[in-house]
């Protein structure tokens, strides 16, 4: 391989940057695989409009005005400009873009400098048979969980911002994913951050923490079919994500009312979103929630305190009535949910509600450990990197550190078949297992 071509294949490992003195079979064979490409790509197109050979390409036109020059030399000069890829830098917040079309999916990783971004790594997969089929929104998980694979050692190393138009933000956190969505979803992810976003990226954030409105409709209803609910949430520029809610449980009319409209600000809360208008056809609601009517039964009470509670999350929260015929969207997926709720997923995100919100659970109470045990060190690590002493126990905890990861001071003990697994103490292992055996805990 020519000398000043060498520097050009370098590429980056654990022990160091490397590049190829000898040209590897890959390399030999690139020109081969392009004009593959190039002949499948312009396969109706060559020796009728276009003739093509390697990456010379020629278009040929019975007239050419200055429009098309424009356009020719348009294409030459982004040719030319190709972004070349850059490595990050250590601490570096990156960012992740997901694609997903009719028979592929690809992302790219980049990292913004001065207001430019600069691409690390593309990654692309050609769909199967069987996986054509997916929908959108599992598309873009399998994308999701395809690039951390890939690209495991930058998502170990970085935090990863994720951007996309769908509101796979939810889907992740949802801790009883069923099917293929749950075992993709085996795959952990080291400090990742999930934005919904919509066209334009930086406007969002900015609508994040302004006075941006977003828009949330909820309906539900009760009736001998079943109980379901429908929900719409509409950003401020029009983008609109529904839901359907299906309930294993029975409702009156009001509590499926109330469970819509919880669920509904349960999903703007964990987006993020601030100012939130909901609209609600139930004059009941609205007036509890607004201190016009006074809740007297017991379930009642129980629903205004936690739509209550949950409020105080947002700066500004307006819950307003309206007739039902300007909740149409809302009313119809609430009653599809009951209905049709089997072939509904093909069109909406569903969700199955197994218990009503006011239903008590028990919680563990958590006991204060005095002294330290097998969870200090760990937490202590993932906290300020503080390692014990010893050697011994400080390359332990270093090497097995990966696998736990800390929330709200909390440890956990990351999953890979289901939601991530709550680390005890002694005494704290001793009171659940006491709790287990006199029927306190199911």
């Amino acid at each position: 391989m020519a000398i000043r071509d060498q520097d050009k294949t370098a590429f980056h490992t654990p022990n160091g940057i490397f590049c190829y003195i000898m040209m590897p079979f890959g390399l030999k064979n690139t020109g081969a695989t392009y004009q593959r490409v190039i002949d499948k790509v312009f396969k109706n197109q060559i020796g009728r409009n276009v003739e093509a050979y390697v990456d010379d390409i020629v278009v040929k036109s019975h007239t050419e005005d200055k429009e098309a020059e424009k356009a020719f030399q348009d294409i030459k000069r982004l040719l030319k400009e190709l972004p070349t890829l850059t490595a990050p830098i250590e601490g570096e917040t990156l960012i992740l873009y997901l694609a997903a079309s009719a028979e592929a999916i690809s992302s790219v990783l980049i990292a913004e400098r001065k207001g430019v971004q600069m691409p690390i790594y593309f990654v692309s997969k050609i769909l199967q048979q069987s996986e054509v089929n997916y929908l959108p929104i599992e598309k873009l998980v399998y994308a999701l969980t395809h690039t951390a694979r890939w690209l495991r050692r930058y998502f170990q190393a970085h935090s990863i911002l994720v951007l996309t138009d769908q509101p796979i933000k939810h889907i992740l956190r949802n801790p009883e994913l069923s099917g293929r969505l749950a075992k993709w979803l085996k795959v952990k992810f080291w400090q990742i951050f999930l934005l919904e976003t919509t066209e334009k990226v930086d406007h969002l954030q900015n609508v994040k923490g302004s006075n941006y409105v977003w828009e949330l409709h909820t309906d539900g209803a009760s009736s001998e079919e079943g109980v379901g609910a429908g929900l719409v949430l509409t950003s401020p520029e029009g983008e609109e994500h529904t839901y359907a809610l299906s309930f294993c449980f029975y409702a009156s009319n009001n509590e499926a009312e109330y469970e819509a409209l919880l669920f509904g600000l349960r999903i703007a809360f964990e987006m993020g979103i601030k100012h939130l208008h909901a609209y609600v056809d139930s004059q009941i609601v609205a007036q509890q929630v607004n201190g016009g009517f006074e809740a007297k039964d017991v379930s009642m009470k129980q629903y205004l305190q936690l739509v209550e509670k949950i409020s105080k999350t947002f700066e500004t929260l307006e819950v307003v009535q309206i007739p039902r015929n300007k909740n149409k969207k809302a009313d119809v997926l609430g009653k599809l949910a009951v209905l049709t709720f089997d072939h509904l997923h093909k069109k909406v995100l569903v969700e199955v509600l197994k218990e009503k919100s006011v239903d008590e659970k028990v919680v563990i109470a958590t006991v204060e450990e005095g002294e330290s045990c097998w969870i200090t060190p760990y937490v202590k690590y993932l906290q300020d990197e503080t390692l014990p002493t010893d050697a011994i126990d400080a390359r332990r905890i270093r090497v097995s550190t990966p696998l736990y990861i800390l929330e709200n001071e909390v440890l956990y003990r990351k999953s890979f078949s289901g939601p991530n697994l709550r680390c005890l103490t002694p005494q704290q292992a001793i009171n659940v297992v006491k709790e287990m055996h006199e029927g306190l805990c199911t």
